[in-house]
């Protein structure tokens, strides 16, 4: 699984594995944002 929000590079030589998943951003961890569903 290949998830590119801010995009993603393999060089020369570079391979995936089966079954690897590779991410190039996440949710923000920081506690100033909501990063799921949320419910009031």
């Amino acid at each position: 699984m290949l998830s590119a929000g801010d995009g993603i590079v393999m060089e020369d030589f570079s391979g995936l594995s089966q079954g690897v998943r590779i991410y190039s951003r996440t949710d923000d961890y920081s506690g100033k944002f909501l990063t799921n569903p949320h419910c009031s």
